[in-house]
């Protein structure tokens, strides 16, 4: 089973996240959708709700000059709420890449932004 762990405000960008009703388990269906979409590889963590997969683009067959970013989609319990802040982060690689990726994946998981943290 997976921790859920806490939302904690200071910790995630508020640009890079968004806060949704639905339970980890719909969203992760929805990520894996796009991944599958996307022809991208992820990894579910053993322990702990979060996702990372590796985003390229660009470059030749020998990945010369590609651009790379690894990312990690968490989800995170708010407290005192039904609600669930998923939080886009960073772990290496090309920034732009990784402003476009979060741009894509909010789009696609649109349905599941509908709640605020308030």
């Amino acid at each position: 089973m997976l921790t859920l762990k806490e939302y904690r405000q200071a910790e995630v960008n508020p640009q890079m996240s968004f806060f949704s009703t639905y339970k980890p388990d719909e969203i992760l269906n929805e990520l894996a959708a796009y991944f599958k979409n996307e022809n991208l590889t992820f990894t579910i963590s053993e322990k702990t709700w979060k996702v990372t997969y590796d985003a390229k683009r660009g470059g030749d067959e020998s990945n010369d000059l590609a651009e790379v970013a690894k990312i990690q989609v968490k989800f995170l319990r708010v407290p005192d709420t039904e609600k669930l802040c998923v939080s886009f982060n960073r772990v290496g690689g090309s920034s732009m890449l990784f402003y476009d990726q979060v741009k894509k994946l909010k789009q696609s998981l649109l349905p599941c932004n509908n709640a605020t943290n308030e």
